[in-house]
């Protein structure tokens, strides 16, 4: 696919000063809640995938199914138990699944966030883009910032009900390495698969261990 060329750079969240940190939020903050008013509906209609909190839980379980067949296999057990766990409190809490569904980008990190001068100029790579939980957007930006500027990013997306957002931007911030290790699984790349369960270590807070179980071949 193509599209029109938009200038800019891809931001380095590691050389962001909290002043550029704090204006880098105050111009994503507005993009976020375009995507929330965008009519979901409209969005299914034309062919983007994803829906409801109903069909958020099904795919988030149908993804366990496939963490376990092809992730858990090269984690090791405390790891495994780590992963099971977060799933496990997240699928069973009916508070997370409140929320209004909205147009999301999926994955705001750091090499889709084109900036000049220290401002946003663009977002990029729209392949992911879903119906779905509103606080998936925010993961990029707490997988670097931890929940930083999380109050002016989620303006527009947070119903009164919705009592776990912060929590759920926090799960799918831990969620990001695990998509790394069955990434680096399905294209048998190990140092990929190896990078992804450091990061994992990390985002579950776990001791700085690698965690990788080697796979016997048969």
């Amino acid at each position: 696919m193509g599209y029109r060329r938009i200038p800019g750079r891809p931001l380095n969240w590691d050389r962001v000063s909290p002043q550029q940190r704090h204006a880098i939020a105050e111009d994503l903050s507005p993009f976020l809640e375009s995507l929330v008013k965008f009519p979901p509906q409209a969005a299914l209609r034309v062919g983007v995938r994803g829906g409801g909190p109903k069909e958020w839980k099904a795919q988030h379980e149908k993804d366990f199914v496939s963490y376990g067949r092809k992730g858990f296999r090269v984690m090791s057990p405390k790891i495994r138990r780590s992963v099971e766990r977060l799933f496990e409190r997240y699928l069973d809490d009916p508070r997370n699944f409140r929320w209004k569904p909205c147009l999301t980008h999926s994955e705001i990190h750091a090499g889709h966030v084109l900036t000049i001068g220290g401002r946003v100029s663009g977002i990029i790579d729209w392949g992911f883009v879903c119906v779905g939980d509103p606080a998936r957007d925010l993961a990029g930006w707490a997988s670097h910032f931890g929940t930083q500027e999380i109050d002016l990013l989620s303006r527009g997306r947070v119903a009164p009900t919705d009592t776990t957002f912060v929590d759920r931007v926090m799960l799918y911030r831990s969620l990001i390495p695990l998509y790394q290790v069955l990434y680096g699984v399905e294209t048998k790349d190990p140092k990929m698969t190896r990078s992804g369960l450091l990061y994992l270590n990390r985002a579950l807070r776990l001791p700085s261990t690698s965690g990788w179980t080697r796979v016997r071949r048969s």
